[in-house]
């Protein structure tokens, strides 16, 4: 992508978010110079648009994501088996797009089943279209997606592209929502849109459209109890996390207390993993909101000429599985990571990184490789991070600088022997080679 095409504006504005935000600023964005370009344009008439972002410099796989594609062919209006709907439940205002089932058309679908419970609304939930509002912030949610994928896939984080949506088809959205119970975050909306050229972080230049992130929704997911633990209320969500069993077992010089058996250390180690990996990502994108947002969903995993193979639960036939001696285990789904970036970072506010004794020796790896790349191309991964994540430069300084102290601090502690990598399932199980102390 020119220099020529990448045009942002170095206006920026503050604005109030509600008591769980901080202020934030953006760039005014013009929907026509992001990303790798528009990978598909569906509603001519309304002229929106839908982009992949180009993956993270020399680490990225240079392609789009099969379900990234797909997301950007969900057809907000002229799909009659596709009805969007305001969100109504939580605390961050976003649009769903559903499929209607047979019986029901668009039309009545979205004069009906929206009014509903979201829980009772047929037809399936397609993705969800949240835009830098409240809690909510795109780059965020663009960002998780791409730093998952340069470290193997942690935390499964959906699939997320960047998308445009037309001003008057938004404010339609928003009247619905504000006669739910998440009116009075609709409501903010309204103030914003009825003053387009002071809300650059929300609406393109040209003043037409809304932007935002939109998401896979991934389903048949459950609340991970055992990330959550049992906070005594909302503000609680810290305190209770780290009185987990697995925050205790991560944090302790202890070694790992789990069989050497598949059977045996799967679930811990797997669970152990996501743990470690979910707060190094989280203090890289000051992860405001993630205490009593983490999921899980349940895979089969077995060994295979010497490796560790899955399969997701819900799509797996049993009878194999049982062949194949498989076991069932619940991992770690990242699915809700808009409240970050600009947000206040609980992980590193609380130094919860330099407390881990226990890493994951691929998740290590593969974020040393990317930290060392930032270093030695600054003005590379600025640029990237502003065009393709819509990051202000202030998000960048302070993502850029969570990146470098993230680096040292994890260097240092495994070579003074504080931070043992010896969490990946095959090495643990002796299939693999031991790269506990592989520090550099």
């Amino acid at each position: 992508m020119s220099q020529n095409s990448k045009k942002y504006s170095s206006l920026t504005c503050a604005f109030v978010l509600s008591q769980l935000c901080l202020l934030s600023s953006a760039f005014a964005v013009d929907q026509t110079a992001i990303g790798s370009g528009a990978i598909s344009s569906l509603e001519k008439s309304q002229g929106e648009v839908c982009i992949v972002p180009a993956t993270i410099p020399e680490l990225g796989s240079g392609v789009a994501e099969k379900k990234q594609k797909e997301l950007c062919a969900i057809d907000f209006y002229n799909d009659p088996k596709t009805a969007i709907c305001p969100k109504q439940f939580s605390t961050n205002p976003a649009v769903e797009p559903y499929s209607v089932p047979d019986g029901i058309t668009q039309a009545e679908y979205e004069a009906k089943d929206c009014s509903i419970s979201e829980k009772k609304r047929p037809g399936k939930k397609l993705a969800k279209f949240k835009s830098t509002i409240t809690c909510s912030d795109t780059g965020s949610i663009l960002s998780y997606f791409e730093l998952s994928q340069i470290l193997g896939g942690a935390g499964m984080v959906p699939p997320t592209v960047f998308r445009t949506m037309d001003l008057d088809e938004h404010r339609k959205i928003v009247a619905k929502g504000e006669a739910g119970v998440l009116r009075s975050s609709w409501s903010e909306f309204v103030s914003r849109e009825n003053a387009v050229s002071s809300h650059p972080e929300l609406f393109t230049k040209d003043g037409k459209f809304l932007y935002g992130a939109l998401s896979e929704n991934p389903g048949g997911d459950s609340a991970y109890s055992d990330f959550v633990g049992h906070p005594k209320n909302y503000a609680d969500g810290f305190h209770a996390l780290t009185q987990t069993p697995l925050f205790l077992e991560i944090t302790s010089q202890a070694p790992i207390g789990a069989p050497k058996t598949l059977a045996g250390a799967a679930q811990k180690v797997i669970a152990l993993k996501d743990m470690s990996d979910m707060i190094l990502m989280d203090t890289i994108l000051n992860q405001q909101d993630r205490f009593g947002n983490e999921a899980k969903q349940e895979f089969y995993v077995w060994v295979e000429e010497g490796k560790i193979q899955e399969q997701a639960e819900k799509k797996a036939d049993k009878t194999e599985m049982a062949q194949k001696q498989a076991v069932l285990v619940n991992k770690l789904l990242m699915k809700d990571n808009d409240c970050g970036v600009s947000k206040t970072n609980w992980m590193k506010k609380n130094n919860v990184l330099s407390e881990l004794h226990h890493m994951s020796a691929q998740t290590y790896q593969k974020f040393m490789a990317f930290a060392k790349a930032v270093a030695a191309n600054p003005s590379q991964y600025s640029e990237y991070f502003q065009t393709q994540m819509v990051y202000t430069q202030a998000d960048w300084s302070s993502v850029s600088g969570n990146i470098a102290s993230s680096r040292a601090t994890l260097l240092n502690n495994c070579k003074s022997g504080k931070l043992v990598l010896d969490l990946d399932l095959e090495s643990y199980l002796g299939l693999s080679s031991d790269l506990s102390r592989a520090c550099e």
